[in-house]
């Protein structure tokens, strides 16, 4: 492509592929040092890199930015297809951490360290890794200078059988210290618990989702490497219905500020409110947990859990299957019935066919 300015982090780059005089390809990589409100500058600066590399100034040495991770991180979060709410927030976190670093000087065994946090599970690091791995993926395909050793790293092998659910007990009692010493939460948690929805999910709520009377509301979700677009219809308990009250700005749940949530300030009051009620190893997504496993224990299929939690299959859910105290017991009890469509001989009417000419005649008890 011809040389363009392009903006990164408030400076305008020149870059570009441009043909020589001679008739050679020429990659052009370069920064103007102009801010964005320094357009005519920039503009100048790339018009005088223009005619160098027309004339072959640049042939000698391509002209290479010297990216930061950081940079590769932005690429990833500004791209045309938006990334998910979790993974932009490893993202984000991943770059106060490790932005800094100039991206071909980046080392394994740190990125490595930020992915498995102490006392973290497996599949917790998993998807952290598999997070930066798109991203440093990403940034390769945009010629970003990325380590090869990085591509090397072995990724945790997952266990998601991860099934952390408070009993109806603890969870009221974790609501109750919500309300009396983190009240900025207590509305959302209760929606967490009552609905089984993501927190993400919950964050980007707005009116436009409630159907109806408010009895039940429906939420988007792109899964799978194809990011392919899954629509599901919760129908609402009287607990959720009754903490959606009042929205500011289309949304349903917002900050104190009135502003959507971010998950940073929302760990703020979780943690507080976490630690008060002295709940080990709990994570807001075991909200999830706790929903589908109460529902799994008063009878729920895996089917429905399946369909109420925006699982296609039925495999996540079979971590719940254990709960169900009529789950198997009824399907074993198959075997005592003695009146089946297989077992039970079948019986017909007695008719009386006059009007069929070979006179046959059909009678009762004739066993199929």
């Amino acid at each position: 492509m011809p040389l363009k300015l392009k903006p990164r982090k408030n400076i305008w780059y020149i870059e570009g592929t441009i043909t020589t005089i001679g008739g050679e390809k020429c990659r052009v990589r370069e920064t103007t040092d102009f801010t964005l409100s320094q357009r005519m500058q920039a503009e100048h600066k790339l018009s005088s890199v223009l005619a160098d590399a027309v004339a072959g100034m640049y042939l000698a040495k391509e002209v290479k930015l010297k990216r930061t991770v950081g940079d590769a991180v932005d690429l990833m979060l500004n791209r045309a297809s938006p990334i998910g709410g979790t993974d932009a927030g490893y993202l984000e976190h991943f770059k106060d951490y490790y932005g800094g670093v100039e991206l071909s000087k980046a080392k394994p065994s740190e990125i490595m360290s930020w992915c498995n946090r102490p006392g973290q599970k497996a599949n917790s690091t998993a998807r952290r890794w598999g997070t930066l791995r798109s991203m440093f993926n990403h940034a390769s395909t945009q010629g970003f200078d990325v380590p090869t050793e990085i591509f090397k790293l072995k990724a945790t092998i997952e266990d998601d059988a991860r099934n952390r659910w408070l009993t109806e007990d603890e969870r009221d009692n974790f609501l109750e210290i919500c309300r009396v010493h983190e009240p900025e939460i207590v509305k959302e948690m209760t929606f967490l618990f009552y609905t089984g929805v993501r927190l993400g999910e919950m964050f980007s709520m707005n009116d436009q989702q409630i159907l109806g009377c408010g009895d039940s509301a429906f939420f988007v979700s792109r899964k799978g490497k194809k990011r392919i677009k899954h629509t599901r219809t919760i129908p609402l308990p009287k607990k959720a219905i009754d903490v959606i009250g009042k929205r500011k700005s289309g949304l349903v749940f917002s900050s104190p500020s009135g502003e959507m949530w971010d998950r940073k300030n929302f760990y703020r009051y979780y943690n507080r409110a976490r630690d008060l009620a002295k709940l080990d190893d709990f994570f807001c997504h075991d909200a999830r947990h706790t929903y589908a496993s109460h529902l799994v224990q008063r009878g729920a299929s895996l089917r429905a859990v399946a369909d109420l939690l925006g699982h296609k299959s039925l495999s996540m859910v079979m971590r719940y299957s254990h709960l169900s105290k009529s789950h198997l017991s009824d399907t074993v009890a198959l075997l005592e019935k003695r009146d089946t469509n297989l077992t039970h001989p079948i019986s017909f009417q007695k008719f009386n066919f006059s009007g069929n000419s070979s006179g046959i005649k059909v009678t009762d008890n004739v066993s199929a």
